[in-house]
C-alpha cells in the first residue's frame, strides 16, 4: 500500500520525491545514484543516514604543474551527496607558495565543490601537496611548481665599429636583446660607459615576455683621434644577473701605414706611380691624405682621396731631369701619422764617345785625288746628345755625310766620312772638333795624311860591277805605298853603255818595282850612275 503525504507518496518521502520502485533491485536493496557536481535528490548513503558526512571520493586540480604566478581551480568530490545540511571540507597546503582557503563547503545534496589555489612564482622547482579533509577521511593532490626564470640573452655581446669614424660623426650598430626565460624579463636600466658611445631611443624599464626580442641602436660619435672602448651594462631581473655588451671603435682618420712608389729611381724626365695605404678603412666618407715633396724636381698633388670603405689610393709623381744625382722624399700624411718614400733622381748625362779618335790616311794620296775614311760617333750617356757643329781644320781635309745639329739618343751611333784631297806634295795634319752638349765637352778626332807621290827611298841593283855585255836587275823602293793608283818612277843613266827604261811603275799599294839595266862592253873601265826619281826625291846606284 502506498501512502501519499503532501503530494508525495510515503515511498517518495522516504527516498526522495521523483524516486520509484525501479530504484530498488530485485532483492529490494537500494542502489546509490552517481555523484555529480550539481544538487541531487538521490538516495542518501548509509553514512548520511547515520549522520556522518559522506567520504571524499576524489580531489583534483586543473593543472598538475604550473609555471609562475597562477590561479589553479581545484575540485573536491564526495562519494555521495549529503542529505542533511552542507559538508565542510578542511583545506591545507604544505608549501607556502600555494595558498588555499581554510575550508570549502559542499552544499547540501551536492557531491562536489570548487575552490581556487593561489600559486606564487618560485625560484626553484618544487612540489606542493594540497590536502582536503572532512574529518572522516582526506584526499591529497600534488602540484608541481616549476622554476620561474627570467633570462636575458645578449645576441650582441660585442659591438665593434668597423673602420675609422670621422670626428663628431655618428654611426650606429644594432644590439639584440632576447628574453629566453619562462617568465617576463624586466630590464630596469642600461648603463653606458666610454667616450663617444650612446644608446639613443631606449626607454627603461623595458619588459620582454618569454621569447620576445628587442633591438636597440648603440651610437658612436668620436670627439678625439684614436681608439675608444666602453660597455653597456643591462640591469634586469635576469637569472644571469647584469649582462654586458662591450664597445670599441676608432675615431678620427686612419693613420697612413705605408707609402710605396713603382720605381725607386728615375733617369731624366719621367712619371712615377705611388700608392698610399691606410691602416684601416674610413667608416664614413673618404679620407683626404696630404702629399708633399722636398725636391722641386719631384712634384706631387696637394692631396689624394682614399674612398670610403677603401684602404688605398694611387697618385702620380712628375719627375724632372736633373744634372746631378739627388734624392727626393715623397711624404703622405693624415692628421694621425705620415709615411715617406725616397726616389733617387739619377744624373741625366749626355755623353759623346768618338769610336774613331784618330784618322790616318795610309799611303800617299795623289794630288787632287780624294780618299775617305769613316768616323764613328756614339751617344753613351743617359740622355740624348746633340752635336751642334763639327769644325774641320788642316789642308785637304773635309767631313761628309752629316748635317748639323745632329741628335743621337742614348745608345745610338752614326758614321761620318772624313775626306782627304791633297793639293801639295808632303805631309798634312788636321782635326775635327765635335761641339755638343756632351758632359765630356768638345770631342776631337785628329787627321793625318800624305799628299802627292811617295819619295824614292832606295835604289839597289843586283850587281855592283859588270864585265862585257850583260844585263842587271835593279829594284826601286818607295818610302810608302801610293794610296790611289800606281806610281811612275823616272829612270836615267849617265853612261851610254848602261841603258835603262825611261820609267818603271810601282803598282798601287806596293812600295817597290824592278827594272833591267842593259850593259854594253867597254874598252876602258868606267862607272855608270843609274838614277830613279819621283817628283819628291831621287836615289842613285853606281
Amino acid at each position: 500500500m502506498v501512502l501519499v503525504l503532501g503530494g508525495c507518496s510515503l515511498f517518495a518521502t522516504l527516498f526522495g520525491c521523483g524516486s520509484s520502485l525501479e530504484a530498488f533491485g530485485s532483492s529490494g536493496a537500494a542502489v546509490s545514484p552517481t555523484a555529480t557536481a550539481s544538487s541531487s535528490t538521490g538516495s542518501p548513503s548509509s553514512d548520511s543516514s547515520n549522520g556522518a558526512p559522506p567520504p571524499i571520493s576524489e580531489f583534483l586540480c586543473a593543472s598538475g604543474s604550473v609555471l609562475g604566478s597562477v590561479h589553479d581551480t581545484c575540485t573536491v568530490y564526495l562519494s555521495s551527496a549529503s542529505a542533511s545540511g552542507p559538508v565542510s571540507i578542511a583545506l591545507s597546503s604544505n608549501n607556502s607558495s600555494v595558498a588555499v582557503p581554510a575550508t570549502v563547503t559542499v552544499p547540501e545534496n551536492a557531491t562536489s565543490v570548487q575552490f581556487t589555489a593561489n600559486i606564487a612564482s618560485v625560484g626553484t622547482t618544487q612540489t606542493a601537496v594540497i590536502t582536503a579533509s572532512d574529518g572522516a577521511d582526506s584526499q591529497t593532490y600534488q602540484v608541481k611548481l616549476l622554476q620561474a626564470v627570467s633570462t636575458l640573452v645578449l645576441d650582441t655581446p660585442k659591438v665593434v665599429f668597423q673602420g675609422y669614424v670621422p670626428l663628431n660623426t655618428a654611426v650606429t650598430q644594432p644590439i639584440y636583446l632576447v628574453s629566453s626565460g619562462s617568465v617576463p624579463l624586466v630590464i630596469s636600466a642600461a648603463t653606458i660607459t666610454g667616450s663617444g658611445f650612446q644608446l639613443p631611443g631606449a626607454t627603461f624599464p623595458m619588459t620582454l615576455n618569454p621569447g620576445q626580442e628587442a633591438t636597440l641602436q648603440v651610437q658612436f660619435s668620436p670627439t678625439v683621434q684614436g681608439p675608444a672602448t666602453g660597455q653597456i651594462s643591462f640591469v634586469s631581473n635576469s637569472s644571469t644577473g647584469t649582462q654586458v655588451t662591450t664597445l670599441s671603435g676608432l675615431g678620427g682618420v686612419p693613420p697612413v701605414s705605408q707609402l710605396v712608389c713603382k720605381s725607386a729611381s728615375a733617369l731624366g724626365a719621367a712619371t712615377n706611380t705611388c700608392t698610399v695605404y691606410l691602416s684601416a678603412a674610413s667608416a664614413s666618407g673618404p679620407v683626404s691624405v696630404n702629399l708633399s715633396s722636398n725636391d722641386p724636381s719631384a712634384t706631387v698633388p696637394a692631396t689624394v682621396a682614399v674612398p670610403a670603405g677603401a684602404t688605398s689610393a694611387q697618385f702620380t709623381v712628375n719627375l724632372a731631369s736633373v744634372t746631378t744625382s739627388q734624392t727626393a722624399v715623397i711624404t703622405a700624411s693624415t692628421g694621425a701619422s705620415s709615411q715617406s718614400y725616397q726616389v733617387k733622381l739619377l744624373q741625366a748625362i749626355s755623353t759623346l764617345v768618338l769610336d774613331t779618335q784618330k784618322v790616318a790616311f795610309s799611303g800617299y794620296v795623289p794630288l787632287n785625288t780624294t780618299v775617305s775614311q769613316p768616323v764613328s760617333l756614339v751617344s753613351s750617356g743617359s740622355m740624348p746628345v746633340t752635336i751642334t757643329a763639327a769644325n774641320v781644320t788642316g789642308p785637304g781635309f773635309q767631313l761628309s755625310g752629316a748635317t748639323f745639329p745632329l741628335t743621337l739618343n742614348p745608345g745610338q751611333g752614326t758614321t761620318l766620312q772624313a775626306q782627304f784631297t791633297p793639293t801639295v806634295q808632303g805631309t798634312a795634319t788636321g782635326q775635327i772638333s765635335f761641339v755638343s752638349n756632351s758632359s765630356t765637352g768638345t770631342q776631337v778626332t785628329s787627321l793625318s795624311g800624305l799628299g802627292g807621290v811617295p819619295p824614292v827611298s832606295q835604289l839597289v841593283c843586283k850587281s855592283a860591277s859588270a864585265q862585257g855585255a850583260a844585263t842587271d836587275t835593279c829594284t826601286v823602293y818607295l818610302s810608302a805605298a801610293a794610296a790611289s793608283g800606281p806610281v811612275s818612277v823616272a829612270l836615267s843613266s849617265n853612261d851610254a853603255s848602261a841603258t835603262v827604261p825611261a820609267t818603271v811603275t810601282v803598282p798601287a799599294g806596293a812600295t817597290s818595282a824592278q827594272f833591267t839595266v842593259t850593259l854594253a862592253s867597254v874598252a876602258t873601265s868606267q862607272t855608270a850612275v843609274i838614277t830613279a826619281s819621283t817628283g819628291a826625291s831621287s836615289q842613285s846606284f853606281r
